[in-house]
């Protein structure tokens, strides 16, 4: 459960940048059209539940998307959403860093955690 009790979209709309790194409970993130309209690098890494990420087409501000250790079959949809002007950077890195074992040290399995939803601010 998300422990936020602000909305975070009028500061996520104004960013550039977005890293999302190691976020175990993250299963799904929809991104609304107008959401993240400044959005020019996107970073997802260790983020091994993350299953849907719908709306990825409406940040059309995005030149770069740097997916590290993800699992293919995310890899390869994320991919197919994207729109021409975006690069794209896989990394599947052997070692592991200690930092993540610490954070992803539960069983995996069926996700039942968290889902961010990104909608346009009012």
């Amino acid at each position: 459960m998300s422990q936020l009790f602000d909305d975070p979209m009028p500061i996520l709309g104004q960013l550039t940048h977005l890293k999302l790194w190691v976020l175990p409970s993250l299963c799904g993130w929809t991104i609304e059209k107008g959401a993240m309209p400044v959005l020019k690098e996107l970073e997802i890494r260790y983020c091994r539940n993350l299953k849907k990420l719908e709306g990825l087409n409406n940040v059309t501000s995005l030149r770069e998307l740097i997916l590290t250790n993800m699992k293919e079959e995310f890899s390869a949809e994320v991919k197919k959403s994207l729109h021409k002007y975006a690069v794209t950077t896989e990394n599947n890195w052997k070692v592991e860093p200690p930092w993540v074992r610490l954070n992803c040290s539960r069983k995996q399995g069926v996700c039942r955690g968290e889902v961010l939803s990104c909608v346009r601010p009012s």
